[in-house]
């Protein structure tokens, strides 16, 4: 829940601030290595500031550890991947043209920042 309120948040704030640019392609890397590099600052923050015992806790989380989960952990993550995996192959052919520059897919008339949010969602 909360990793993924996170992680909607920081898709917010690199696409808001990218928004300003036109969503051009480096601006939007950028923009995310930047904020990246904030949030991974704040976590280590936060786990200089706690006490020792959840900065282990907190540490194993982080380094992608799948301890102490089950089955029904697993359902919703796998239902999900499902979906994107389907919308993927289905919109190949889109998702090579956006991956491509900003101009090819202009010109055989896709819609750049429509197709892009598209993606996003």
């Amino acid at each position: 829940g909360a990793a993924f309120a996170g992680a909607a948040v920081s898709a917010l704030v690199v696409f808001g601030l990218a928004a300003r640019g036109g969503f051009r392609q480096n601006r939007l890397v950028l923009v995310g290595f930047g904020v990246a590099t904030g949030t991974g600052a704040l976590i280590s923050l936060l786990i200089v500031l706690t006490d020792p015992f959840n900065a282990t806790k907190a540490l194993t989380w982080l380094s992608g550890s799948t301890y102490g989960r089950t089955l029904p952990d697993v359902v919703p993550l796998a239902a999900a991947l499902a979906v994107g995996l389907a919308v993927a192959a289905a919109r190949r052919t889109e998702l090579d043209l956006v991956s491509l520059d900003e101009d090819t897919p202009r010109l055989l008339g896709l819609g750049l920042a429509r197709g892009r949010l598209g993606f996003l969602a």
